[in-house]
């Protein structure tokens, strides 16, 4: 099963690398088609907190996908979650799941392949790669999950879990899986609506290239998409534990889970001001780990149906985004969170990857929002680097300092990292820094960045 995912997974990086190379022009900028810009704030809102909630009896395949508190069960020796809504067990555990006086991160996870048999997703997941993150390295031994790295250092934890609606096959209908998964962060209206897998491998729904339901439907459609449904466990997890939003909220996710984050935050600045929910309750600080940004549209009516998500209607909306895409609504959000909330945003990339490429000039747009670090990494495998982003987010947590800026000899300064303050995080928004020591190291203490910008 993990070779399977993986040969999958490597045949979609391919994938998204040759034609988001063909789709852009030599200078790299996109060549947009007709240009027409939607308004991503809507006039009104649902009560999330109240409404927007998964049915576990409607679907009960359902049941390990939502917002989970993490924590280390010493018996069975591995990290468990906790369901956000199952109350009688949050209640039952009280501090020693979570700690309102605490700081807590919370983790979003990326596209997840051929993984519907997993019955243990926690540790899937978050279980360190021993290539990229030798648990010497940073005190540990054995299997590591990253969790609890944070864990130990008296965080709470909480999960995002949507891989049942981030596991496609690699095409469908002739349309590359990132589409099909990355609309549902955004639409209930993608290509193959809010299917998700069950665990015998099929879907609950399946729908033709026009959107026309094949067949039977196993499940209700859902009427969410999935950063709604994070937005809505959130809520209801803050309100379970007053005084959590006093301290520290952060905010970690790799790959995919950009799609998820950025839609997710822009939905609770728009709550803010719709005084749905108080300010205290908007995350203190985004961290996107090589994450995905969606593909750009080129212009090529080809490529464009196979990758570029054009045109969708965004849930809470109703309305279609442009014909550049969903790279042009993840930039608006993201601007509107810094401009109006002043987010402090993380953004870590592997500079050898794809996501340098898949957004064309609007990933150079959305970098100025953020303080940007570039790992130029030499692990093995192509996988690896992309998913070594992650691990030496989490592992840099562990070190004392953030590392060091050795652009300057002589001069102490840092780089950025999990170590670093939201203040340090501020201040070197539109900063972007490149790994050039310790590429081939788990510690974080061992790597010095250069300053590019």
């Amino acid at each position: 099963m993990k070779n399977t995912f993986r040969n999958m997974s490597i045949l979609l990086v391919i994938l998204l690398m040759v034609i988001s190379f063909a789709a852009c022009k030599d200078d790299g900028s996109i060549i947009p088609s007709i240009r027409f810009v939607a308004t991503i704030n809507a006039d009104s809102y649902v009560d999330y907190a109240e409404t927007v909630k998964f049915d576990y009896e409607v679907h009960p395949e359902l049941v390990d996908i939502g917002l989970f508190w993490m924590m280390y069960d010493e018996n069975a020796e591995k990290v468990v979650g906790v369901n956000v809504n199952d109350t009688e067990a949050v209640d039952n555990l009280g501090v020693a799941l979570v700690d309102p006086t605490k700081p807590t991160i919370i983790n979003i996870h990326g596209v997840q392949l051929e993984t519907y048999m997993w019955t243990d997703a926690f540790s899937n997941i978050y279980n360190a790669n021993t290539t990229v993150l030798p648990p010497s390295e940073y005190g540990y031994e054995g299997v590591v999950n990253m969790n609890k790295i944070w864990l130990d250092r008296g965080w709470n934890v909480m999960n995002f879990m949507y891989h049942r609606f981030s596991d496609e096959t690699i095409a469908v209908n002739g349309i590359a899986s990132n589409k099909v998964i990355e609309a549902k962060n955004w639409s209930t209206e993608g290509p193959q609506k809010m299917r998700y897998r069950l665990r015998d491998g099929s879907f609950s729904a399946s729908y033709d290239k026009n959107g026309n339901l094949k067949g039977e439907a196993k499940y209700p459609e859902l009427e969410y998409c999935v950063s709604e449904y994070f937005v809505g466990d959130y809520l209801r997890a803050l309100n379970s534990a007053p005084g959590l939003a006093d301290n520290e909220i952060r905010i970690t996710c790799h790959s995919m889970g950009g799609t998820v984050t950025m839609a997710s935050a822009f939905l609770l600045t728009e709550l803010v001001k719709a005084d749905q929910i108080p300010a205290a309750y908007l995350p203190d600080r985004l961290a996107i780990l090589d994450g995905y940004i969606g593909v750009a549209a080129s212009g090529n009516p080809q490529t464009d149906n196979i990758l570029s998500n054009t045109e969708l209607e965004i849930s809470w909306t109703g309305i279609k985004c442009s014909a550049i895409g969903t790279t042009e609504v993840y930039l608006n959000c993201l601007e509107q969170i810094v401009e109006d909330f002043d987010m402090p945003v993380e953004y870590y990339v592997d500079i050898n990857g794809f996501v340098p490429q898949i957004g064309g000039s609007l990933f150079e747009l959305i970098k100025q929002y953020c303080a940007v670090a570039y790992y130029d990494l030499e692990f093995p495998g192509m996988l690896n680097d992309h998913n070594a982003v992650r691990e030496l987010y989490n592992s840099s947590f562990a070190a004392a300092l953030p590392p060091l800026d050795i652009t300057n000899e002589g001069v102490t300064a840092y780089a950025i990292s999990a170590r670093s303050s939201i203040v340090d995080i501020k201040a070197r928004r539109g900063h972007e820094y490149l790994l050039t020591q310790g590429k081939n190291s788990g510690n974080a203490e061992n790597h010095g960045f250069i300053r590019i910008k």
